[in-house]
């Protein structure tokens, strides 16, 4: 698993691979959390883009996922 720490209260998360292709996407809309965590076991190892979007702002991160 891994850790989002956050000011914002985003509405969702989206995990791309490498290539692209969107592997991981979660709802979090009505979630009143600054903290997530997100599991990542079925993930193979490698290189993600962490997408988070709240309304009109989006925020992307580099994450590099070792099972």
């Amino acid at each position: 698993y891994f850790n989002v720490k956050s000011s914002e209260n985003f509405t969702k998360l989206n995990l791309f691979n490498i290539h692209g292709q969107l592997v991981l996407s979660v709802n979090l809309s009505g979630i009143q959390s600054k903290f997530y965590r997100i599991g990542t076991s079925e993930l193979s190892n490698g290189v993600y883009l962490l997408e988070l979007i709240h309304s009109d702002l989006e925020n992307s991160r580099t994450i590099l996922i070792k099972n």
